[in-house]
């Protein structure tokens, strides 16, 4: 398997085949090359819904609510809490079997650590309410009662969170309990009006700085459907001494991977893909976070470019348009 940028592609949960395949991006970086298909047989994985990934490792929610974390290519393993045990959890739902409530109430797990989960790694479940874990715990600890965090991060030897309502969290995980504090930050006079609504909101760190990128989403007919299509990205940084979250117009060298997986900037260093540009799959998150139920959620692969704010779509050669497991970055080591 080669150590680039790769998408894992979707799986239906009736899916027979413990087979996954990867694809890895063309040279020029704005489309799959789809004549180029990698597969890796992952029995330990199968009928397992992804909802997270960091480097070679992804989170897993298999039939019995069990969640696991495991090394794509070294086969570790690790256990996490059942997701049963988070208190928000339905789990007396009649109407609903338990795989539902899996694929309904599971959004995304992130994965934050150093530089490899069996040195210090916290897990960090976006549902409802936010709650962490480590391998091994029995429970999923809740945090306080702050709900619909889209998107966190662990930067400078703290955990932040960014929320739907585009509330700005720091979260004290050493504490017990662990306690939220919120942050009160200002966004540029530029950006209001323009990015509350229909957008999905994800943090990550770029050349020692804390973004937030916005995705932005409107409705459009697909064939005779409306759909929620990706339509831009804002990008802003935080600038920590005034409290304000300012807008970025160049990535540098850098570009952004963004979508199930926990958010990663890599250096483009070769010609793979492309600088300045943000690679989205999307993570159908927004129907956790009271999207509008008479529109449905598209299934973008995208790449949108700063530089001249086009947005790209590529296709990935697949007619999976199943949620249940959506397709996920595997980053594997180009961020370290």
């Amino acid at each position: 398997m080669p150590q680039l940028p790769l998408l894992m592609l979707p799986q239906e949960n009736t899916s027979s085949t413990s087979r996954r395949s990867f694809l890895g991006l063309t040279r020029g970086g704005e489309e799959l090359d789809k004549t180029k298909v990698y597969e890796l047989d992952l029995p330990e994985i199968h009928q397992h819904r992804c909802v997270g990934a960091a480097g070679n490792w992804i989170v897993t929610v298999d039939m019995e609510l069990d969640t696991h974390i495991f090394n794509l290519f070294s086969k570790v393993h690790m256990d996490l809490p059942p997701h049963s045990t988070i208190d928000t959890w339905p789990f007396e739902d009649p109407t609903k079997t338990r795989t539902q409530l899996r694929d309904l109430m599971v959004s995304k797990v992130v994965l934050t650590y150093p530089k490899n989960p069996s040195e210090d790694c916290i897990a960090v479940s976006l549902s409802k309410k936010i709650a962490i874990a480590r391998p091994g715990d029995k429970t999923w600890t809740t945090i306080q009662n702050i709900p619909f965090v889209m998107d966190v991060i662990y930067f400078k030897q703290q955990l932040y969170g960014i929320c739907a309502n585009r509330k700005f969290y720091i979260f004290d995980i050493k504490s017990d309990p662990p306690k939220a504090s919120e942050v009160n930050v200002s966004y540029s006079l530029i950006l209001h009006g323009c990015v509350f609504r229909g957008v999905t909101r994800y943090l990550v760190e770029c050349s020692g700085e804390l973004l937030q990128v916005i995705q932005r989403e409107s409705p459009k007919e697909v064939g005779g459907i409306k759909k929620l299509c990706t339509t831009s990205f804002a990008v802003l940084k935080l600038d920590f001494a005034n409290n304000k979250w300012r807008p970025v117009k160049s990535l540098g060298q850098h570009a952004l991977f963004l979508g199930i997986n926990t958010s990663v900037s890599v250096l483009a260093v070769d010609t793979i893909f492309k600088r300045n540009c943000i690679y989205f799959v999307e993570d159908h998150r927004m129907q956790y976070y009271g999207g509008n139920l008479d529109t449905e959620i598209s299934f973008d692969s995208v790449v949108f470019n700063l530089e001249d704010k086009k947005v790209r779509t590529f296709s990935t050669n697949t007619t999976s348009d199943s949620p249940f497991s959506p397709p996920v970055w595997i980053i594997s080591k180009l961020n370290g």
